[in-house]
C-alpha cells in the first residue's frame, strides 16, 4: 500500500504531486499542497534515483553523487561499503603524535598546516576534512575511519514511515 511521503498515512489513492519541483506521492489531504502530476502537462519521471528537474537534466548535472558503473563510492571503501569518521579521532591523532615525539606544531608543518588547526582537531572540537585525514592518516600511519554497519528497524503496529513532514515538524 502506498505511504504519503508528507504525512505518512497509508493512502490507496495516493497519487503523483508535484511541490515546488519535486514530485511525491501523496494522499488526497496532502496532495491539496501541490500540483497534480498527470494534469500538470510535464512528462512525468519515473523515478528510480534521485530525481532531476528539467533544467538540471538539460544542463546535464549529475545526481548520481560519485555512484554508478563507472564510479566508486565517494563515501566508502572499493567494495561499496560505507564508512565514517571513527568517533575518538582526536584521541588517536594525539596518542599517534605523541609516540612519534612530536609536538603539535612539528605535525602541522609536516602536514603543512597551522598549528591551531591540530589543536582544534586533537580537542575534538573540529573535525579534519577528507584531505587532512589522509594527511594525517598516512603520517602518523593510522586509520581513522570505520565501517557503518546498517541498522534495520523493523516496523511495530503503531510505527510510521519518517516523512517529509517530520522533518518540517522537527525545524520547528
Amino acid at each position: 500500500m502506498p505511504v504519503c511521503e508528507m504525512c505518512g498515512e497509508d493512502s490507496l489513492k495516493a497519487k503523483r504531486v508535484f511541490v515546488d519541483k519535486a514530485l511525491l506521492m501523496l494522499c488526497q489531504n496532502c496532495a491539496k499542497f501541490g500540483k497534480d502530476a498527470q494534469g500538470s502537462g510535464q512528462a512525468v519521471p519515473q523515478a528510480t534515483g534521485p530525481v532531476a528537474s528539467p533544467r538540471e537534466a538539460s544542463r546535464g548535472i549529475d545526481l548520481s553523487f560519485g555512484r554508478g558503473p563507472d564510479r566508486t563510492p565517494k563515501d566508502g571503501l572499493d567494495d561499496g561499503t560505507a564508512v565514517t569518521l571513527v568517533d575518538d579521532f582526536y584521541k588517536r591523532i594525539s596518542l599517534a603524535r605523541n609516540s612519534l615525539g612530536w609536538t603539535q606544531e612539528e605535525l602541522g608543518k609536516r602536514l603543512n598546516e597551522k598549528k591551531s588547526v591540530i589543536t582544534a582537531i586533537e580537542s575534538g572540537k573540529t573535525r579534519p576534512d577528507e584531505k587532512l585525514r589522509k594527511k594525517l592518516e598516512r603520517t602518523l600511519n593510522i586509520k581513522l575511519m570505520k565501517k557503518v554497519s546498517e541498522t534495520l528497524v523493523h516496523k511495530g503496529a503503531s510505527a510510521k514511515a519518517y516523512t517529509i513532514g517530520d522533518v518540517l515538524k522537527e525545524d520547528k
